[in-house]
């Protein structure tokens, strides 16, 4: 399990602490507003993190291997090397790539 507390988490995260490298793992953070938080390098597989606001996070080689992100608003977070695999990205929002997922032609169309 997480070797915070979410109160530990929210009362870091409210002094501007980073929370880089941090042990998450299964942590459920579903719902918090974590804009902007430095969370680099954290370990936060398997974590909930449904409806949370990731928005200008630094995330970078963050690992959410397994995590239910769904919802979640990594709108403006840095995302260089971060893991994502298996994890649940459901509705989740990433800015510009939204767009352009969305404008993006499904192929059979265009042949």
């Amino acid at each position: 399990m997480s070797d915070l507390t979410i109160y530990e988490i929210l009362d870091r995260h409210a002094a501007r602490e980073s929370l880089a490298g941090a042990f998450l793992w299964r942590a459920d953070i579903s719902g918090l507003d974590l804009s902007g938080i430095d969370l680099r390098g954290a370990n936060l597989s398997d974590s909930l993190a449904r409806g949370t606001s990731f928005r200008n996070a630094r995330l970078d080689r963050a690992d959410f291997t397994g995590a239910d992100l769904s919802d979640a608003d990594l709108r403006g977070a840095s995302l260089l090397g971060t893991v994502f695999l298996g994890a649940i990205l459901e509705g989740t929002r990433f800015g510009a790539l939204d767009d352009a997922v969305t404008a993006c032609p499904d192929r059979k169309d265009t042949q």
